[in-house]
């Protein structure tokens, strides 16, 4: 009958924990906390900078909510990667070929994998919301209303279940900042999902029983369409 092998009687096992933790100690040694510090920088520096926008959202007006369908994972992973790519070259342009400089472009990788998500939902937003271009209004049909937890407050966040029309709703035909009509273009930028709303709309369009929403949503720096007004139509 065969046993499997225990990874602290093994011979192989051990010696690999030990080359493991000889790199370390020589990555840290050798190179100071220094170069661990900036394998964890983009991770951090991620969370300082969207903890700084947040602070400055009540005087900085900037929409942040994404129409369904509308996204920053790719913006969000090209940015990680073009700061993983400067830290990997500095990587090597300061610490010769070594054992400790393996240890070291994998914690970098790790750093910058811990900030993805951080970098594309935490910051990028923002920025794309700080330049609007190409205003439209889009129909849509109110399917549910839904609450979800937020961790750490006792409001949750509020859901709104859309799915778009395909007839036209009226918006300005050209006019003044450029809105255009709520045709098949502008419906196919609006995708089936959920959508983030007020508390004070949830609560309305509960209360008055609300089966239409009318969206105006923008293109904002980075590609993605930002919702910058939701109207009901009472039925």
């Amino acid at each position: 009958m065969h046993h499997p092998t225990d990874p602290a009687r093994d011979p192989q096992s051990h010696q690999r924990a030990r080359r493991a933790k000889a790199a370390w100690a020589q990555a840290t040694q050798r190179h100071g906390i220094q170069w661990v510090v900036w394998c964890f920088a983009p991770f951090v520096g991620s969370v300082l900078l969207t903890m700084a926008f947040a602070l400055l959202l009540p005087w900085w007006s900037v929409p942040r909510t994404l129409v369904p369908g509308h996204g920053l994972v790719w913006q969000g992973l090209a940015v990680v990667v073009g700061v993983v790519a400067a830290l990997q070259w500095r990587l090597r342009k300061e610490v010769p070929p070594s054992q400790a400089r393996r240890v070291l472009a994998w914690l970098t990788t790790l750093g910058a994998l811990m900030a993805w998500p951080v970098v594309t939902m935490g910051l990028l937003p923002t920025v794309n919301g700080a330049r609007l271009t190409a205003e439209r209004v889009t129909q849509v049909q109110l399917m549910q209303l839904t609450t979800s937890p937020q961790k750490g407050q006792r409001e949750p966040y509020h859901w709104a279940r859309i799915v778009p029309l395909d007839g036209g709703t009226p918006g300005s035909q050209g006019g003044q900042g450029g809105k255009t009509r709520n045709d098949a273009s502008s419906a196919g930028d609006v995708k089936a999902g959920r959508l983030l709303v007020s508390a004070a709309d949830h609560a309305a369009w509960s209360q008055s029983g609300t089966n239409v929403l009318h969206i105006t949503h923008s293109r904002g720096l980075l590609g993605a369409r930002v919702v910058t007004d939701i109207q009901g139509v009472l039925p």
